[in-house]
């Protein structure tokens, strides 16, 4: 449309907008905070005075308003606004109308992307209007050319540009032509006008070429088209037919854009009834169906994007309260010279407690949408340190969670084949060692734009190979900040400034006895207590020895403050995770709520639990299993808080190589009742020589709640009973001394030769609510475990299981039960009666048959009737070759939240009513299984679909 004529400056003045370049003007930006997404317009033909057509295409109709900077702010307050001007004229003068497609692509590439470094830091949306869509795509396969023969040494910001795209939408863009309308002796001479000829070869090129880009990226396209024909007039190319009466003007109408042409390859597309060539683009208002359509799109790229970043938050588990350190991140990023196209290490360096993680995730938060990959490993240190365990797997456990922002079907591949050559961000916390990470450190393998980051308390040699940033402590200040964040700040807090200003300067400046002493007085009122907290701080600058020691004195003053119960929970988890890898079961949530329910009232359990987290000691990760997590500062203060030696004898703990249980206990004489926890040290290497272990040594420990032996083999026939407190027992690679074992006595009992264990109390295990058995010889279980009445838990790996007793599925309380690598044949009729059951793994269970064994037999009930496996919401069938269908009746699984289906391959469909599991949002197949069969009409609204590789 061709405009009212005034100047530049004027419309800039009068709309608000600034002038960016001769090709481009920002119509809005936002103030304060980051840019959460940036929409770019372009415009349509015009017949002259192209150089306001940037501005009045997109005015609101019968409004002197141009919606782009009145309502879209409104919408989106963090979204900045763009829009291109181009010599957009379809009359060929001596300075308009000269320039034909490939020629507007590049110099709009250049000026945008290349001089402006338009769409470097966050998501895209292209927006065209008629001719306007085909000159976004010739900008966008400019962009791929300039791309592919870069070769500067700052990053490629055209890779970028195409990265961060994210949707395309169109206002009428005619992809195949346009039959008549564009027809005349002034369109003859118009080089753009030859993109409009049906059949055109350079069209039907630009589109082939921008379809296979858009579907290579994974871009969203959506496209609108006018219902309406449009007037022509011998003074403007196109007048809206009501414009036309209002004006008086004869002309003929004609439909501009047809719907086959406006179709061309959009993944949605509407016919927008009352709606013209010109009108589409100017809504009526903010209900106008075009001006919807645009929202609904940007608002789908902008609530991704948030969705990542909060997955990225709860994945971190970033403090509740962050300290203002945005100077120090900006510090670490300038470091990084992310403009720069050669790789950098970067290694944070600091004592532990300093906030060198926190100030990673800070880091990675702010730039890692700059990367094709993001990955986060955190603990290296304690992960690596089980044999089992390679830098490999844990990075590529990262990636499966679905950290890779382009990764669409999740494959378990090595991550090395899937990172090669991509722009990663790889971020390792606590490394100890070379040894730990140099599979990553190897050159050749990442992409040469790709960042590495580490966290590590050491200044050894192989550090010098990174950029290091020594991670200071925070400054009077920003401890400040940090420390009063925690209080509790109001009238009846009658603490002076000055004693304040005392506690936080004791804490020298250290992020986690900032936090954990904030919490501790945050709700505290009494100058007293106050005042002796104080004191006890000030004792602990002046003690002699380590840092840590000096840390350690400071943090016992909170915690002597708990509850008994809450102290003990405490002790246990800092005991058993400082020398176990996260994935132990002694991570988990789950199964510490399962032992502490043991002895304690589930109330206070819970209520423990959450001031155990107010306070900072303790972390709940809730990505996935819930697992608990705690700062290893706060672990070796429980550790040293349960020596014998340092701490009231209730509290004796602790973990030992299994070899030496044994002289541990007997130098432990007049003490053993008293000891609590016991467990193996499940990180030391296996020996092939089984240590020999007298069950006595046990059976005296009264008090003993945990108990976890490794690679024993276990002596003695007596009549002897489990330590009644016993909560969680779990045996690995253990044995009997002479003959077979049966988990509970001679009638049905741990061993079937010995042990004579009256039926009637199960040995003593009445409070038992966890059980782990792995790769024991021959074990089976009692035929009486139905009356252990706090069982929970029952975890049992290795082939020695040949059945379950009948009265198995008469456990009361089990809510979790793994399987793995079992020799079961069948399952009792009873398991199907596991009224608490909520989580169920059976994998490699390969000798396990029966037509749908491993799902619930319920077509033998009524609709209406009580389904007891209701209640089971993670379901997880791995390894079952036997495994021959999955019965229309597991529907009545209401629960369901969860399920995994892998390596099944008798298993190739999905039940027809399986969308009537309505509750279910994760479900992980193997793919190849279901490659003929597809599976989408069939998934409940809503539900995230893993995809993993049959072999």
């Amino acid at each position: 449309m061709a405009s009212p004529s005034s100047t530049a400056k004027s419309i800039e003045d009068r709309f608000n907008i600034k002038k960016v370049n001769d090709e481009l003007y920002e119509f809005y930006n936002p103030s304060e905070g980051f840019v959460d997404v940036e929409i770019i317009f372009f415009h349509g033909f015009q017949p002259e005075g192209y150089k306001d057509a940037f501005l009045w295409t997109w005015m609101r109709r019968d409004a002197p308003e141009c919606w782009l900077n009145s309502w879209l702010p409104e919408e989106f307050p963090q979204g900045r606004v763009l829009c291109v001007s181009y010599d957009s004229s379809t009359r060929v003068t001596s300075t308009e109308g000269r320039m034909d497609m490939h020629l507007v692509g590049e110099n709009l590439a250049q000026s945008i992307i290349r001089t402006e470094k338009i769409g470097q830091n966050c998501p895209i949306v292209l927006v065209g209007h008629s001719v306007g869509g085909l000159v976004l795509k010739q900008v966008c396969l400019h962009a791929e050319k300039l791309a592919a023969g870069y070769t500067g040494l700052a990053i490629n910001p055209c890779k970028t540009f195409l990265r961060n795209t994210r949707a395309v939408f169109f206002y009428s863009t005619p992809s195949s032509g346009s039959r008549g309308f564009f027809q005349g002796k002034r369109f003859k001479s118009a080089p753009l006008v030859e993109y409009l000829e049906v059949l055109s070869k350079d069209a039907a090129r630009l589109n082939s070429d921008f379809a296979r880009l858009r579907h290579q990226q994974g871009w969203k396209a959506v496209g609108v088209c006018e219902a309406n024909e449009t007037s022509k007039s011998s003074s403007l190319v196109a007048v809206s037919s009501s414009l036309s009466k209002l004006l008086g003007i004869k002309s003929k109408s004609s439909l501009v854009v047809e719907e086959a042409s406006a179709r061309y390859d959009v993944d949605d597309f509407s016919i927008l009834e009352g709606e013209d060539n010109i009108s589409i683009s100017k809504p009526k208002d903010q209900t106008s169906t075009s001006y919807r359509f645009l929202v609904d799109v940007i608002r789908e790229v902008v609530e991704t994007e948030k969705s990542k970043r909060q997955y990225w938050m709860r994945f971190l588990h970033l403090p509740r309260i962050f300290v203002k350190m945005q100077d120090r991140v900006d510090e670490v990023i300038r470091q990084l010279r992310l403009t720069e196209a050669e790789g950098l290490r970067i290694a944070l360096v600091g004592m532990s407690g300093i906030g060198k993680t926190t100030l990673a995730k800070a880091v990675l938060l702010q730039i890692q949408e700059q990367f094709e990959f993001t990955v986060f490993v955190g603990d290296v240190k304690k992960k690596l340190k089980k044999n089992s365990r390679s830098l490999e797997d844990l990075i590529a456990e990262s990636l499966a969670m679905g950290m890779g922002r382009k990764v669409e079907k999740i494959h378990h591949l090595a991550p090395w084949i899937l990172l090669e050559g991509k722009k990663v961000l790889i971020v390792l916390d606590d490394v100890e060692s070379p040894e730990q990470i140099s599979n990553v450190l190897s050159d050749g393998w990442l992409g040469k734009e790709s960042r590495i980051m580490i966290t590590t308390q050491l200044r050894s040699e192989f550090v010098r190979a990174f950029t290091i940033y020594e991670v200071p402590f925070l400054t009077p200040e920003e401890s400040k900040s940090l420390f009063l964040a925690h209080l509790d700040l109001n009238d009846s807090l009658k603490i002076s400034i000055d004693l304040v200003e005392e506690v936080i300067s004791t804490c020298e400046g250290l992020p986690l006895t900032l936090e954990v002493i904030g919490c501790y007085l945050g709700s505290r009122k009494e100058v007293s207590t106050w005042n002796s907290t104080l004191e006890k701080l000030r004792r602990a600058v002046s003690l002699d020895g380590s840092a840590e020691d000096r840390l350690w004195a400071k943090l016992e003053t909170s915690f002597y403050a708990l509850a008994d119960l809450e102290q003990r929970m405490f002790l246990d988890l800092t005991v058993a995770q400082g020398r176990n890898s996260g994935d132990s079961e002694l991570s988990q949530l789950g199964i510490w709520r399962a032992i502490w329910r043991s002895g304690s009232d589930r109330l206070l359990v819970e209520s423990g639990l959450t001031n155990l987290v107010d306070r900072s000691f303790i972390h709940i990760h809730t990505e996935g299993t819930l697992t608990v997590w705690i700062h290893e500062q706060l672990c070796g203060l429980g550790r040293r808080l349960s020596r014998p030696s340092n701490a009231p004898v209730k509290f004796c703990r602790g973990v030992w190589q299994p070899e030496d249980i044994t002289e541990l206990l007997n130098n432990y004489e007049g003490e053993e009742a008293k000891m609590e926890i016991l467990l193996s040290d499940h990180n030391s290497p296996t020996s092939d020589v089984q240590a020999p272990f007298r069950w006595t040594s046990i059976a005296k420990l009264r008090q003993l709640r945990l108990l976890r032996l490794s690679n024993v083999t276990l002596k003695g026939n007596e009549n002897h009973r489990f330590p009644c407190r016993l909560a969680f027992l779990h045996m690995t690679s253990c044995s009997r001394y002479t003959h077979q074992w049966n988990v509970f006595g001679r009638s049905g009992g741990w061993w079937s030769d010995g042990w004579p264990i009256r039926r009637e109390d199960v040995g003593g295990l009445h409070n038992l609510s966890v059980l782990c058995l792995e790769d024991c010889s021959s074990v089976c279980l009692p035929s009486n475990i139905h009356r252990l009445k706090n069982l929970e838990v029952v975890i049992i790996r290795g082939k020695h299981l040949q059945n379950l007793p009948d009265s198995f599925g008469e456990l009361p309380a089990l809510v979790t039960l793994v399987l793995e690598d079992v020799g079961l044949s069948r399952l009792p009729d009873s398991f199907y009666l596991l009224s608490s059951l909520q989580n169920l793994t059976l994998k490699g269970c390969s000798a396990l048959h029966m037509p749908a064994e491993c799902v619930p037999k319920l077509s033998h009930l009524g609709q209406n009737c009580f389904t007891p496996l209701s209640r089971l919401t993670n379901l997880e069938l791995v390894g079952l070759p036997r495994l021959t269908e999955l019965p229309e009746t597991m529907t009545l699984l209401v629960s369901l939240e969860g399920l995994v289906i892998k390596k099944c391959s008798a298993v190739t469909r999905l039940p027809e009513s399986f969308n009537k599991l309505v509750k279910l949002l994760q479900l992980e197949i193997s793919d190849r299984e279901y490659e003929d069969t597809p599976i989408e009409h069939l998934l409940p609204q809503g539900v995230k679909v893993l995809y993993w590789p049959k072999n």
